[in-house]
């Protein structure tokens, strides 16, 4: 009897360790066949997204091709009974934040501290002043003096800046206007070069204070007002035909406008542009997205970069 009971507690054992490793297997396969379903749909929507991309790219092809301006703009496309969001964002016409630069040399000073000058005459214009900006930079009208010894003596009077601050304690003292604003301002972006772009034919009401800041108030709101609002309807042909505008409705001076648009770091473009794409594709609580920033110059098109990002909702 003693044999017969150890013999049916090994055959429960058996029973016993042969379920588990049933139950282990199965949850193996089913976690194998969630990551291969899943890697499958990533997939999937990959080549949705990319597809995506190319018909936008076709179609900027032919907008640019029959001299026809971009635009903002938001819209869906159909693929293979798929919903994709398209957003197309310009990123030329503001204030691109990598050229501020931290750097006491006295090479290209003036360069160096112009961005700084925009950056504390945009934060003036929109109420939001630095008390911080202010003690570092003079006032703008120190550029336009012309009675310097030269430009490399330029940098010690325009930015009183202590070879000792960090970099990260001047963005966080920066920050501390108002975080929510440099986050969601359309004046402010950031892009992969370290120059100022404007794109004349780009310009629009709303780009107002961010041209007035450019050419550090030597130009008032109207006269920007009237100089945007003067815009051919098939735009302006040249960037010297912008600046002749500038002159004939202004009384600006044009040394003045020379001092600014000699300066290396700031670029006036009538053919030239920035955009920034967003395509998205969502499954229940999944989101993918392709993020493209192309460039156009002379009617030609390049891809400067493509990002992937997978983002997950919230259960409810």
């Amino acid at each position: 009897m003693e044999q017969r009971g150890i013999a049916l507690l090994l055959v429960l054992c058996v029973l016993l360790l042969m379920s588990v490793m049933v139950t282990i297997s199965s949850d193996y396969w089913v976690e194998m066949y969630y990551l291969t379903e899943k890697e499958k749909k990533d997939k999937e929507n990959k080549w949705l997204l990319l597809a995506a991309e190319r018909f936008f790219f076709n179609d900027m092809i032919k907008t640019v091709s029959n001299d026809n301006f971009m635009i903002n703009q938001s819209e869906n496309i159909i693929i293979n009974r798929k919903n994709i969001d398209v957003e197309l964002i310009e990123v030329g016409n503001c204030f691109n934040i990598n050229t501020l630069q931290y750097s006491l040399s006295k090479e290209n000073a003036k360069n160096k501290a112009y961005p700084w000058w925009v950056l504390k005459n945009i934060l003036q214009l929109e109420n939001r002043p630095s008390l911080y900006l202010n003690e570092m930079i003079m006032d703008s009208e120190f550029f336009f003096k012309t009675n310097h010894k030269s430009d490399y003596d330029d940098i010690e009077l325009i930015i009183k800046i202590k070879q000792e601050l960090l970099v990260d304690d001047f963005v966080e003292s920066l920050l501390k206007v108002d975080e929510f604003f440099f986050n969601t301002s359309p004046i402010f972006c950031s892009r992969n070069d370290d120059k100022l772009l404007i794109n004349v034919n780009m310009l629009e009401a709303r780009h107002t204070k961010l041209i007035q800041a450019i050419f550090l108030h030597v130009l008032n709101e109207a006269d920007v007002t009237k100089i945007i609002l003067s815009k051919p309807e098939n735009g302006w042909s040249s960037v010297t035909h912008f600046f002749e505008s500038i002159m004939n409705d202004t009384t600006i001076d044009i040394d003045d406008v020379l001092k600014i648009i000699n300066l290396e770091i700031l670029s006036f473009s009538h053919d030239e542009y920035h955009f920034l794409s967003t395509f998205k594709v969502s499954d229940k609580y999944i989101s993918h997205q392709l993020k493209s920033h192309f460039y156009i110059k002379n009617k030609k098109i390049t891809l400067l970069d493509r990002r992937f990002s997978i983002g997950e909702y919230p259960i409810k």
